[in-house]
């Protein structure tokens, strides 16, 4: 890796709170000294208009609602993400699935638990009919492993903690295509992440 100039602004997103990490946790764990590091802290989404623009950013037009039908979608969002961006990322993908028409999803939103517990119910229960119950615990466990690294899981690091639970050799691709959701892959270092 080329040394960076002198000078050359960084960017790092990370969320507080995980682990129980800080921003000073942060700073130390990337060997940065805090006194040359600018926070900015960004909010929890908390207003229709940012929700809008997101949804239009990723082609659903709720323009074409009337203003009931798009208060009540732009509502639900809100409600359902709790102002998380990456909850509206994944209401958006889950949307995008079931291919319903826009002035269908507000009353399918209604329906939905809310938060990252809901979302995890929902995928977890369409894994449960797609797969059988050996597959679910195996996929169970690369979950559980990628959930508490620290950064990009090769293949031979997942084979090495998990090779005795998997069943097959095709089981670990089964299992990323089915995270596919939640684990990213790091094509720089050739691993995988799970994207929390």
């Amino acid at each position: 890796f080329p040394v960076p100039p002198t000078g050359l602004p960084i960017v790092v997103s990370a969320r507080e709170g995980t682990g129980g990490r800080t921003d000073q946790d942060y700073c130390y764990s990337l060997g940065w000294d805090r006194r040359r590091v600018s926070l900015l802290q960004l909010p929890l989404l908390d207003d229709l208009n940012g929700i809008a623009s997101i949804l239009a950013s990723a082609g659903m037009n709720t323009e074409t609602l009337t203003p009931k039908q798009r208060s009540s979608l732009l509502l639900q969002f809100l409600r359902l993400s709790e102002g998380e961006p990456l909850l509206v990322r994944f209401l958006i993908d889950e949307i995008h699935e079931r291919a319903d028409s826009v002035s269908h999803v507000a009353a399918y939103l209604k329906t939905i638990e809310p938060g990252f517990p809901g979302l995890m119910k929902r995928w977890w229960t369409k894994q449960k009919g797609s797969n059988e119950e050996q597959a679910l615990l195996e996929y169970q466990r690369l979950i559980d492993v990628l959930a508490a690294a620290y950064g990009a899981m090769q293949r031979a690091d997942l084979h090495a903690l998990l090779g005795d639970l998997l069943s097959s050799e095709h089981r670990l691709d089964d299992g990323l295509t089915a995270l596919g959701r939640f684990v990213v892959e790091d094509t720089s270092h050739h691993g995988f992440v799970f994207s929390h």
